[in-house]
């Protein structure tokens, strides 16, 4: 009987993995479809998105936790001086990542940029479904819509000839820590907005 509830688990976790990595890549079309409905793009698109996340993981009975994160992105050269230490001009890196932005002379006083994203524990992924915004293509960075990477808790990495990212927990300076997600606003107001929505990509996702 142990056994077999074993094998259950496994299972549902490994056909849990493969739910997340068709979310990733069913949800951008149905994304910029309803953008393009309701001719309105939301300014703070992580939020909304990790929300619609976490919304369809719900659907499909799969726990997520909404994170918020520490994301770097850097392009081809920067990745050479991060290998060789040789530096060029066209090498570039952005990030929010309040200790790096220290360690770079940026007054972050006033607290870093978030970025949300979601992260399943029970298959050791996360997914970011407004990882597009996080392109510059004029700095030869272009990333999909949306990325499902492996998890171990403490980094997610991508790698491609145009563009890498980093993941990692967003870490709390001088005991700054940002809001829970049940204070704040566009969190909650975001799910009512997206139930519709939410619904549709989990029907899409299970075929």
């Amino acid at each position: 009987m142990q056994m077999e509830q074993t094998c259950t688990a496994t299972e549902k976790t490994d056909r849990d993995a493969v739910l997340i990595e068709r979310l990733a890549i069913v949800a951008p079309k149905l994304i910029k479809r309803a953008y393009t409905r309701s001719q309105t793009t939301p300014q703070e698109e992580c939020v909304l998105l990790a929300r619609l996340a976490y919304d369809v993981l719900q659907h499909l009975d799969i726990a997520a936790t909404p994170t918020d994160f520490a994301v770097t992105v850097w392009n081809a050269r920067y990745e050479t001086y991060r290998e060789t230490g040789i530096d060029h001009a066209d090498a570039y890196r952005h990030t929010n990542d309040p200790l790096t932005l220290i360690q770079s002379g940026v007054d972050v006083s006033g607290g870093a940029k978030i970025h949300l994203a979601v992260v399943i524990p029970s298959t050791s992924q996360l997914i970011d479904l407004s990882v597009w915004q996080l392109s510059r293509a004029h700095r030869g960075i272009q990333l999909p819509s949306a990325l499902c990477l492996p998890w171990d808790g403490c980094r997610a990495r991508y790698d491609s000839t145009m563009g890498h990212v980093e993941y990692r927990p967003l870490p709390v300076i001088e005991g700054r820590r940002p809001p829970p997600l049940h204070e704040r606003r566009e969190w909650e107001l975001t799910r009512s907005m997206l139930r519709g929505l939410a619904k549709v990509i989990a029907k899409r996702v299970r075929r």
